[in-house]
């Protein structure tokens, strides 16, 4: 068989397939069954029509512009700070403070130091009347010359009120430690034999306590000089005149001393260089 039957041979069965898929074709027409829907799906014709969809991506601009009219919303807040500075001036009426500031309290404090001064404590040294000399002893004290007299340990000065033979006499009392009398020259009282014991020494000194009551003083003390009789004085503590220091010194010098005693105390007395004698009165 040549190459013409061959052929004759594959027109005959591509035929006889062809009749085969009609005959199949008009079957399923005839049962109603939409078979050849399935090819049209697979004919992809439908990603052509994407391009229609690019001339709606297209008209997307046009609704751009639309967008563009949000600016008009952004032109109203910049008024708005606009008028913001002008709060800003109303804190300048912070000045409202300043008139009220305080120059009401100013004149207030002003008067309260005014009361603070009270000149009022000067006047007490007053009351400490001195005189130009001292007074006649009498004959119940010892006239103590020295000159010097330290005081250790001073606890006071003060006047007061001592019973004696001849009735309450004013003294001066001086109450210490101890104290050291350097240059001493006592001339005792007239005894009732008319006579009296003078005592000098370079040196004496007393320890243990001193308590020493005098009628009448006359000393420089703290450079001040001072004469003062206890019979002008009130009972209590005693101020000195001419001295504006608050309590004295616990160590206490008088100079250029001159003593009415009464009585002399302390715990030990000793003397250094003493010279004793008796003389009439």
């Amino acid at each position: 068989m040549g190459p013409s039957s061959s052929v004759a041979r594959s027109v005959v069965v591509a035929a006889a397939m062809l009749a085969s898929a009609l005959s199949g074709h008009a079957a399923l027409a005839a049962a109603g069954v939409p078979a050849p829907q399935p090819p049209a799906v697979a004919a992809t014709p439908s990603p052509s029509p994407n391009p229609s969809p690019a001339p709606s991506a297209s008209v997307d601009p046009t609704p751009s512009p639309a967008p563009s009219a949000v600016p008009t919303p952004s032109s109203v807040p910049t008024p708005s700070p606009s008028a913001n500075p002008p709060p800003s001036p109303s804190p300048s009426t912070s000045p409202e403070p300043t008139p009220s500031a305080s120059p009401s309290p100013s004149p207030s404090g002003s008067p309260s130091p005014s009361p603070t001064a009270t000149p009022a404590p000067s006047p007490t040294p007053t009351p400490v009347p001195t005189r130009s000399a001292l007074p006649d002893p009498g004959p119940s004290v010892a006239i103590l010359a020295s000159d010097t007299i330290q005081i250790s340990g001073l606890r006071s000065i003060a006047v007061r009120a001592v019973s004696t033979s001849g009735g309450p006499v004013k003294v001066i009392e001086l109450v210490a430690d101890a104290s050291t009398i350097t240059g001493l020259a006592l001339q005792g009282p007239c005894a009732s034999t008319r006579t009296r014991v003078d005592t000098a020494a370079a040196q004496e000194r007393a320890t243990g306590g001193l308590t020493l009551d005098a009628t009448a003083l006359q000393a420089t003390i703290l450079g001040v000089p001072i004469i003062i009789a206890a019979a002008d004085l009130p009972e209590g503590q005693l101020t000195l005149p001419g001295i504006t220091l608050p309590p004295l010194p616990t160590d206490l010098g008088l100079v250029s001393v001159k003593l009415f005693v009464l009585t002399i105390r302390s715990g030990a007395m000793a003397l250094s260089g003493a010279k004793i004698t008796t003389a009439g009165c």
